[in-house]
Parts: structure tokens; C-alpha cells; sequence
């Protein structure tokens, strides 16, 4: 329209210059301008024909920027039924990207360089059109810029397309990737997936200019392989699979497995479309697999088990060098041979494929024992074979292993133990001895017929249960149980009396011995107790402490007696032959006094007879006293003192007498055997010590006195009192039984010998004393047997 108005214009002007009658050079300038004007025409009517039926969507815009012509097709897009011409794209109010549309346009206008970019379009307000659009310049006749031109060209199908292409590179594991391989050198990254950022740590934008840092996450030390495979597939234009290693910089060192294309483009550029993924946990379970098949063949190689690998179909994978040598064959001589066709003629073998066979078809495993011959030997060997089924990730049965354990000693050792269990239950139970054995619950797992029959309890209603469950003897129940235990904790074995109640009313006694027992690996498993009747030892042994006891009794009687008896002789050797002594002396002093001065000879005879009479009452002072001491009627502690002083004036040894105090309340009967006791011990030390000193200390330590006789001699062993010649310290053993004390005679720490005596202060109830005699009695019994 412009362009007609153009030409009236010029026709105007032109016949103008005509009615003036210009001259012919305008004439002919006009007839130019004409011409170039309907060429003009021309070439806007094809390109008006050309714009009107292209699906391409065109527009013109003037140096502002505003629309002077719009195709059918971009009408169409624009869906707009208002005037457009002489807008601007931003005035026309479009939205999406018609702002980067009119800065491209104007840039266009204004700098004369051609751009392109993609414009979408809401079409039918749900979906997208995307077309590619290319902004040129205009120029006019001179030259100069006169407008743009857009043409656009829909893309949508194409986009949609790559679209899903991208969507679907990008849901891929791992990273597809297109790089074009110029012949000059060099490279570029044409496309990345976003895998990139995941596999190698890098963008698609830090690389597509390069692959330089692509290159440099390659471990160094398989870069070079990489490059190797990539020139010859360069040469040879084959696919290739390459793994490597990528030094990732969050995650470490990367497992990558590339699958690469080569294609060669017309201009004889070689682009690589590529698909890498992530084998890190593959190569992970690759040196797992192939370390646990390393474990494996090296604990197969030197297990000293038979080990046996098959396949799904029992046929022999792999066998370990035990069975080797035990076959004579070797894996290569039996490897995809199934065992009952190496062995057709063994019935064992054909048993062991049978139970092979089920194995891989229900997947459980199974026990096989094989019975056959040592090499060589008549004797039988055994092995049991645990059948295991072999799995895959998805439990599907691969195959099986079969591991065999030669138990042919075990075997033989089971027999002997039945021989020997055989042995022990034919001597226990022809034994007159009691035998029961405890587990380490203490229940008695096994009980000899002589235990029914002497105890009097059925073994079916005691088997099997503990002493607290079932007790007879007259100890506590506890005492037995406590003492079974420690002889399980220690491993010591123990002695114990057991007694019970006959039914004839008499007492069985039993001397029970309890032994530890152990497994194979030295651990306690129970206790083994042996029972020894000694009914009739025991009834000896009460007559011999009765018969002890009527002779101690009667000894002590003896020994009242004699006391008596001395104290009888000693009194009248004192009142009667000493009254006598001194009315002869007085008799033979008056005799002298009436006629020894008239006969000298009778005076010396008189005095000579008055000296050998003060002697002779001396020696019956001394005699009395030697038979009953006087100052044992002022106390224990008076007649140690004179027996102290005297000790030393007539052995010349030193004795000395140390009393913690002076309260010793012991009567008569008990302080004189104390003395007697002191007094042969003295004469001990005299004899056969060769000491030169003596201490005796005496103490009274809650209701106790404590005397202690220690010399500073030879001494001698403790372990010889009580043998023949040492009738001494028996009568002192004898005479402290009697106080219902003990007397301990012991090796001095200085040297030496220490008699400790301990007797209680005063008398003790009949239950102490019973007691107190038992004790003694057995210790008497002790040193008896021992002489």
C-alpha cells in the first residue's frame, strides 16, 4: 500500500515536470525511476506471493521497530484480531518471549549483523509451539538499513523430540555424552546428559568448549589405556567398552564403564556418542566375588576336609587336593563327570548321587555318611559329607559343595569309649562299693545296683535327681552338696563320711571318695563318687574310743589317786616322822645339855647326832613337799615360783616365770595337773634339750589359761612325739584330755621347742566335754597308728 502511494507520488511529480517541459535528461531520469519502481512492485509482489504461502511465519519491521508487514502464518500464530501494523512486538502485548524478540530485532536494525533464537508460543493456552526464528537487516538502495525481516520456522515436532531425548538421556543411569574428534586435534563436548555432575563432578557448559577437564578426572594411571582404545577405534572405527577409574571430587575414586561409538561425518570429522555408567559397587562385588573365590580356594586347598564343588546338574566342578590324593585323580580328570560315572560299580556312590540330586532340587542341605576302605588296609574308614546347595543373588540353586570329615579315629574312639563305658558298668555294677555319678547339676546320672541295695531307694525313683531331691544320710543335705561342689570347682578330689540308719536299727558308715570328671577339652563335666563300706571299721573305732575312754578315765582315777596318795604320805611323812625327828633332836640337845660337860665323848657324839637329825628334817621338808608342794593350796601361780626357783638352783639353768596377772581361778584338782605338766616338760628340757634357758609364760585369755614352756635348745622333730620312748609327753597328752585341752608341741621360730598348753579356767558342760574328748580321742587314735 505504501509502495502505491509511493508511485502516485512520482506519477504526480512526473507529469508535473511534463506540463512544464523539462528537459529530456529529466524526462529520462523519470523514465528510470519508473522503471526501478516496477521492478520494485515486481519484486514485493513475489515476495508478497512467496510470504503469503509459506508455513514459515515472516515479518517486516521499519527503523523503529514497528511492524510493516505480518504473513497469513504469524497472523495466524499470533491469534490477534486487532490491527498490528505500525506496533511494536512489546506494544502488541504478548507476553512469553517477545521481549527478547524486539531486543534482538532491534539489535538487528541497529548493528546489521544477523541473530536467531527459539520462540514458544502458547498456541491453545495449554500447549507450547516453539519455533526457530532468523532476524536479518534490510538495506535500501544506498545501502543503508532500512528495517528487519523475521522469519520464523516451526520447530515443535523437532523440539518435542529432543525434548524426550533429553528427558530420557537424563533418566538414564550414568551419562550419555557426544563429542566431535576433529582430524586437526581437538575436541569438543556436543552434548552432556546431566549424569555428568554425578559420574565425573563437571557441567556440561565447563566442557562443551573442550575436554581437557574431562580428561583430568581419568586416574593417571588408566588415562593412557583410554587413549590407546580411543586410537584405534579411531583407525578401525569399531565400538569399544572401556572401564576406568575417575577421580571424583566429592566421591572419591569412581569406577566407569564407557560404551563408546565411533561415527564419521561427511567433513571427516569422527563424533563419539557414548554411554558411561557408574560400575563402582559392580567392581566392588567383582574383588568381593573374587576374594571370597581366593578364601575359598585357600581354605579349600589346605582344609584338611575332602571338598567337593558340582554344578546344577551333579556334575564335579572342582575338587580340593585331599580328595585328590585320596581319589588318585586330579579336578582335570573328573571335572563335568558326575560321581556314579566315575565309580559305576559303588553302591556308596550311587547312594551319595541320590542324595546329592535332592539337594539341588529342594535347595536343603544334607548329611551323607560314607563307609568305605583305607588304602591298603583292611580297616574301615568313615567320613561324613554335609551336602550344602549353592545360590545365586536370586536364590536360584547353582549347584552344591560337599564337605567331608574323615571321622575314622573319632569313630574308633566312640567304640573304644562304648568298650570302656561296657567295662566301667561291668565292674561297677559287680562292685560291693556304692558308685553314682553327678552331672553339673548335681543330678545323678548314674547309680550302681549296690547303691539300691545299701541305701534301700530304688534307682528308678532316684535317677536323675539331685541330693536336696532325694536324702538319707545324717548329715545335712547342704554339708554334702557344698563339699560335692568344690570338689567340681577345684578338680580336688574329697573325702566324706556318710552314715545312715539301718533298718536293723544300726548305723552303715561310709567312706565316700569324689573325683572330678572331664570331657576331652579338660573342662569339669561332673563328679564320679565312690562309696567304701566301713560299718565295721566305724563299730571298731566307737569300741576303741569307748575302750580309750574307760582307760583314760581309769588313768585319771590313777593319777587322782596317786595325788591323793602323795598328799596322804607327804602330810604324815611331815605331822608324824618330822614330829618324830624333832622330839629326837630335842631328846639327844638334852642329853648333851645334862652330861656333856662331864663326858666330851658323848658331848661330839650328842651333836654329830643333832646335825645328822637337822639333815634328815630337811630331807622330809623337801620330800613332802616334793610329793604335794604346800604352795599349791595359795594358787598356781605361788607353786610355779617355787618350782621356777628351784628349777634353777638345782640344774643351773635359767628359768623364768612371766604371769600376764594374777587371776587364775583354777581349782585344786585342775591347777595341780597344770603344775605336773609344767614339771615334766622342765624334766624334758633337762634331758634332751641341751638348753640353757627356759620362759614360761603364763596368761588367762577369756576364760582360757595359756601356758607356753620354750627353751632355747637343740629341739627336735614335732613329727616324732607320740612314737615309742616318748612316754613323757603322752602322760602330759593324757593329763590335758583330761582338762579337755590341747597341747601342741612346736619348732621355735628362734630355735628350740614351744609347748603350748590351753585348758579352760573352769569346768565345761557335758556337751563341751564330750566333744573336747572326741577331738583328743581321735588325735590319740592318730598317734597310735602312727607307732
Amino acid at each position: 500500500m505504501q509502495l502505491r502511494k509511493s508511485l502516485k507520488a512520482l506519477e504526480k511529480f512526473a507529469a508535473k515536470f511534463s506540463r512544464r517541459s523539462q528537459s529530456c535528461q529529466l524526462c529520462q531520469q523519470v523514465d528510470d525511476e519508473r522503471s526501478a519502481q516496477q521492478a520494485l512492485v515486481s519484486s514485493e509482489q513475489k515476495f508478497r506471493a512467496l510470504a503469503e504461502h509459506s508455513p514459515d511465519i515472516i515479518a517486516r519491521y521499519d527503523l523503529q521497530c514497528r511492524v510493516l508487514y505480518i504473513n497469513p502464518q504469524f497472523e495466524k500464530v499470533l491469534d490477534t484480531s486487532g490491527e498490528v501494523l505500525g506496533k511494536t512486538p512489546m506494544e502488541l502485548n504478548l507476553g512469553g518471549y517477545y521481549d527478547e524478540y524486539q531486543a534482538k530485532a532491534e539489535a538487528v536494525i541497529r548493528t546489521g549483523q544477523s541473530d536467531e533464537m527459539e520462540l514458544s508460543v502458547l498456541d491453545d493456552g495449554e500447549n507450547f509451539s516453539y519455533y526457530h526464528v532468523r532476524f536479518v537487516s534490510e538495506f535500501g538502495p544506498d545501502g543503508e538499513i532500512v528495517g528487519a525481516l523475521a522469519i520464523g520456522r516451526n520447530i515443535t515436532k523437532q523440539h518435542r523430540v529432543e525434548r524426550l531425548l533429553l528427558n530420557l538421556s537424563n533418566s538414564i543411569p550414568g551419562v550419555l555424552t557426544a563429542v566431535r574428534h576433529r582430524p586437526g586435534g581437538g575436541v569438543n563436548v556436543v552434548y552432556a546428559s546431566l549424569g555428568l555432575r554425578d559420574l565425573f563432578g563437571l557441567d556440561f557448559e565447563e566442557v562443551k568448549d573442550g575436554a581437557s577437564d574431562l580428561l583430568a578426572r581419568i586416574h593417571p594411571e588408566d588415562l593412557p589405556s583410554l587413549i590407546q582404545v580411543i586410537d584405534v577405534a579411531a583407525r578401525t572405527m569399531t565400538i569399544f567398552c572401556h572401564e576406568y577409574r575417575v577421580n571424583h571430587p566429592t566421591r572419591g575414586e569412581v569406577w566407569v564403564e564407557s560404551r563408546t561409538t565411533p561415527v564419521r561425518e561427511a567433513d571427516g570429522r569422527i563424533i563419539w556418542y557414548s554411554c558411561s555408567s557408574d560400575i563402582t559397587e559392580r567392581r566392588r562385588l567383582q574383588n568381593a566375588l573374587a576374594e571370597r573365590e581366593r578364601q575359598f580356594r585357600t581354605l579349600a586347598e589346605n582344609a584338611p576336609d575332602k571338598i567337593i564343588r558340582h554344578d546344577s546338574e551333579t556334575r564335579l566342578l572342582y575338587i580340593n587336593p585331599v580328595l585328590e590324593r585320596t581319589l588318585k585323580l586330579t579336578t582335570e580328570q573328573v571335572e563335568g563327570k558326575r560321581t556314579d560315572e566315575l565309580f559305576p560299580q559303588s553302591r556308596i556312590m550311587r547312594d551319595y548321587q541320590d542324595v546329592l540330586a535332592q539337594v539341588i532340587a529342594t535347595g536343603k542341605p544334607a548329611n551323607f555318611e560314607m563307609i568305605g576302605k583305607l588304602p591298603g588296609s583292611s580297616r574301615a574308614s568313615y567320613d561324613l559329607i554335609r551336602l550344602v546347595p549353592e545360590l545365586d543373588q536370586y536364590g536360584q540353586v547353582t549347584g552344591a559343595i560337599a564337605i567331608g570329615r574323615d571321622y575314622t579315629e573319632q569313630k574308633r574312639l566312640e567304640q573304644e569309649l562304648r568298650r570302656r563305658e561296657r567295662e566301667f558298668r561291668t565292674l561297677a555294677e559287680n562292685l560291693p562299693d556304692i558308685i553314682v555319678r553327678y552331672d553339673r547339676d548335681y543330678r545323678r546320672i548314674y547309680l550302681n545296683p549296690a547303691y539300691a541295695r545299701e541305701v534301700g531307694i530304688p534307682l528308678a525313683r532316684i535317677w536323675n535327681k539331685t541330693p536336696a531331691e532325694i536324702w538319707k544320710p545324717l548329715i545335712p543335705c547342704e554339708e554334702y552338696m557344698d563339699w560335692l561342689k568344690r570338689v567340681m570347682v577345684t578338680g580336688e578330689p574329697g573325702h566324706i563320711l556318710l552314715e545312715w540308719n539301718a533298718p536293723d536299727g544300726g548305723r552303715v558308715s561310709y567312706d565316700t571318695r569324689a573325683v572330678a570328671e572331664y570331657d576331652g577339652e579338660g573342662q569339669v563335666i561332673g563328679a564320679l563318687a565312690i562309696g567304701h563300706n566301713i560299718t565295721e571299721i566305724k563299730a571298731t573305732e566307737r569300741h576303741l574310743e569307748e575302750s580309750r575312754a574307760q582307760l583314760r578315765a581309769l588313768t585319771a582315777k590313777r593319777e587322782k589317786d596317786r595325788e591323793e596318795e602323795r598328799k596322804r604320805i607327804g602330810r604324815e611323812i611331815h605331822d608324824e616322822l618330822g614330829q618324830l625327828l624333832s622330839v629326837l633332836r630335842l631328846n639327844v640337845t638334852t642329853l648333851d645339855f645334862r652330861f656333856g660337860d662331864a663326858n666330851p665323848d658323848l658331848r661330839d657324839k650328842a651333836q654329830k647326832m643333832v646335825s645328822v637329825m637337822d639333815r634328815a628334817i630337811l630331807m622330809v621338808r623337801d620330800l613332802a613337799t616334793r610329793l604335794r608342794p604346800v604352795m599349791l593350796s595359795s594358787g598356781i601361780v605361788s607353786a610355779l615360783e617355787w618350782m621356777v626357783k628351784e628349777y634353777t638352783e638345782s640344774t643351773g639353768i635359767v628359768c623364768e616365770l612371766h604371769v600376764s596377772n594374777d587371776d587364775f581361778p583354777l581349782d585344786e584338782s585342775r591347777a595341780i595337773e597344770v603344775f605336773r605338766i609344767i614339771q615334766e616338760s622342765l624334766t624334758n628340757v633337762l634331758r634332751h634339750s641341751g638348753a640353757d634357758r627356759v620362759d614360761i609364760t603364763l596368761r588367762n585369755e577369756a576364760g582360757v589359761c595359756k601356758v607356753d614352756v620354750q627353751d632355747n635348745g637343740k629341739g627336735f622333730d614335732p613329727a616324732r612325739v607320740g612314737r615309742r620312748g616318748s612316754l613323757g609327753i603322752i602322760g602330759m597328752q593324757e593329763r590335758t584330755l583330761g582338762l579337755n585341752g590341747t597341747l601342741d608341741i612346736i619348732q621355735a621360730e628362734s630355735g628350740g621347742m614351744v609347748l603350748k598348753l590351753r585348758i579352760p579356767i573352769e569346768e565345761q558342760d557335758e556337751t563341751c566335754l564330750e566333744l573336747g574328748r572326741r577331738c583328743q580321742q581321735r588325735r590319740s587314735t592318730d598317734i597310735l597308728i602312727k607307732e
